[in-house]
C-alpha cells in the first residue's frame, strides 16, 4: 500500500516538475517577447521623430515619407503580434499554475484501504479511500471495476453493523483495512 502511494507520489512529483519545466520554457520565451517589444518599441519612437524632424524641415519627399510610413506601420503589427504572443503564453503560464495550485494534498496518514467482499466470496477488492470520503463515492468506485452489480439491490456491513451511504467514513466507523460485506438483495 505504502509502495502504490509513494508511487504516485513520485508521479505526482514529476508531473509537477515537468509542469514547473514547461512554465520556465514559457517564462523565458516571454522575456524574449518583451526584449524584442522593447526593440520594436524603440525603432518605433526613431522612425516617429525622423518622420516628424522631417516633416517639420521639409527636408523630405513623398515616397521617403512613405516608406517610413509603412515601416512604422509594419513594426506596430509586428509589435501587436508579439504582445498577443506574450498574453497567450502569461495565459498558459496561468493554467499551469493553477493546474499546480490544484492538486490535492494528502498526507499518507489519511489514506486507508477498505475491502469489499460479497457474502457469496466471488471476490475481494481493496479500494483505496480518505476517511471523509463518503460511502456513496466508494460504493461507485466499486461499481466502475465491477459494473454488474450496478444491476444487483446491494446493501453493505461493516463490523456487522450497517453501513449508511451518505456518511462519511470515519462517521461509519470504518478504519483501515475493514472488511466490508456486501449482500446482494434479489
Amino acid at each position: 500500500m505504502k509502495d502504490i502511494i509513494d508511487k504516485t507520489k513520485q508521479n505526482n512529483l514529476k508531473e509537477i516538475n515537468i509542469l514547473k519545466d514547461e512554465c520556465d520554457k514559457y517564462k523565458n520565451e516571454c522575456n524574449k517577447l518583451k526584449s524584442e517589444n522593447n526593440k520594436l518599441n524603440s525603432e518605433i519612437y526613431k522612425l516617429n521623430k525622423i518622420i516628424t524632424g522631417m516633416n517639420n524641415n521639409n527636408q523630405i519627399d513623398n515616397n521617403t515619407l512613405k516608406n517610413l510610413k509603412d515601416e512604422n506601420n509594419n513594426l506596430k503589427i509586428q509589435l501587436m503580434s508579439k504582445e498577443n504572443e506574450i498574453n497567450n503564453l502569461k495565459n498558459q503560464m496561468n493554467q499551469i499554475n493553477n493546474n499546480i495550485k490544484d492538486e490535492p494534498k494528502y498526507n499518507f496518514n489519511d489514506v486507508l484501504v477498505v475491502y469489499f467482499k460479497p457474502t457469496d466470496g466471488s471476490f475481494t477488492q481493496g479500494i483505496k479511500c480518505l476517511a471523509t470520503d463518503r460511502f456513496f463515492e466508494i460504493e461507485e468506485r466499486l461499481y466502475q471495476i465491477y459494473d454488474e452489480l450496478r444491476d444487483t439491490n446491494n446493501t453493505f456491513t461493516a463490523n456487522a453493523t450497517p453501513i449508511l451511504r451518505f456518511k462519511r467514513l470515519n462517521e461509519n466507523k470504518i478504519k483501515d483495512g475493514d472488511v466490508i460485506q456486501l449482500f446482494k438483495l434479489e
